[in-house]
């Protein structure tokens, strides 16, 4: 009889036993769930920050403080480096005063364009001007070194419309066709010795030269040159003082002529040796200003000397057309050039 009870008591035993080590179990699991004390332990939870998870936003163009600038300041500066500061520095800082070289952080470049920029005429580019060329500088910095957010300029900003994608329409396929036309056409006379001097703008690649031709007061046109390609000037000798010229260049290539660019008309006058109106000479002072003197000079006595060989008025023309501003030739042609020359 006593050994029943004892099996009977060793049984209700067991199954105490066992019920309690299923809820230390329990509870026990549950607290590695929560992150509660366990027998004075702490069961921290721990996060791991994930790449890119941070509230920042940093993306793929620079980080977290990346300066935003707006469209106004990068087409302001743009206009300023341009007119101011092409000329030394090239079109994208890799003139022949090179940029970017220590300075190319916002705050870094303005710092030197207010200490220093335009040489020779600090005090030129100050506040707003100053900010906004800084602006431009830091984009197009951004730019070359892979940071294609900088949209204002009007370079790539790495979207694709997929306009290129077989949706040609034909406007720049010049294989096959007769070359883009010439434009800024403009003519100066003088007269020792007496001539006209036309210029102007080559806006074709696949040109095989052009035609100048030139008409007397309200007589036919006549075709009197034939210059080979990439010319853009032609001195014409075989004139008479007290006539009134008009010449029109016409590029062609074995495709065909080009839609002709007709200039305004120019009265020569022997008694006036290379005279040129207030106008222009007004004109080409301020381009001079705005474009030349921070490398030559108020007197063509700057950092890159004038007059070293280029001293008569058809020698100078012919230098400004071929290569002024420097990296940027072809934002002087026609008036601008013979107004520079003047």
């Amino acid at each position: 009889m006593s050994l029943l009870v004892f099996k009977k008591n060793w049984i209700k035993f067991e199954s105490i036993k066992n019920a309690i080590l299923v809820m230390c179990m329990v509870i026990f699991f549950a607290g590695c769930s929560t992150g509660e004390e366990l027998g004075g332990v702490d069961a921290e939870i721990v996060e791991i920050p994930q790449e890119g998870g941070d509230d920042g936003q940093e993306d793929s163009t620079g980080g977290t403080d990346e300066a935003e600038f707006s469209q106004e300041q990068l087409a302001s500066g743009k206009e300023i480096y341009e007119a101011q500061c092409i000329a030394c520095h090239g079109a994208e800082g890799d003139g022949t005063t090179p940029l970017f070289v220590e300075d190319i952080d916002f705050d870094s470049i303005r710092l030197t364009v207010l200490e220093t920029m335009p040489y020779g005429a600090t005090n030129n580019c100050i506040n707003d001007c100053a900010d906004d060329v800084s602006v431009y500088l830091t984009d197009m910095y951004q730019r070359l070194n892979g940071n294609e957010n900088g949209d204002g300029t009007g370079e790539d900003n790495g979207e694709d419309d997929g306009s290129s994608d077989g949706a040609d329409d034909g406007s720049d396929d010049q294989g096959e066709n007769a070359p883009q036309a010439a434009s800024q056409v403009s003519s100066v006379g003088s007269s020792d010795p007496l001539k006209v001097t036309t210029v102007w703008s080559d806006n074709s690649d696949d040109e095989t030269g052009f035609y100048v031709s030139r008409k007397l007061g309200s007589a036919n046109w006549q075709i009197i040159a034939q210059v080979p390609a990439n010319t853009a000037q032609f001195s014409d000798s075989a004139v008479t003082a007290g006539n009134t010229y008009t010449y029109r260049v016409t590029a062609f290539n074995s495709y065909g002529d080009a839609v002709p660019a007709e200039g305004a008309p120019v009265i020569l006058d022997e008694a006036n040796e290379d005279e040129f109106s207030d106008e222009q000479l007004a004109a080409g002072e301020q381009i001079y200003i705005e474009q030349c003197q921070v490398c030559h000079g108020e007197n063509g006595d700057g950092q890159y000397p004038l007059f070293t060989n280029d001293t008569e008025f058809d020698a100078i023309l012919t230098t400004v057309t071929d290569t002024m501003p420097f990296g940027a030739a072809q934002n002087c042609i026609g008036d601008c050039a013979i107004n520079v020359s003047a």
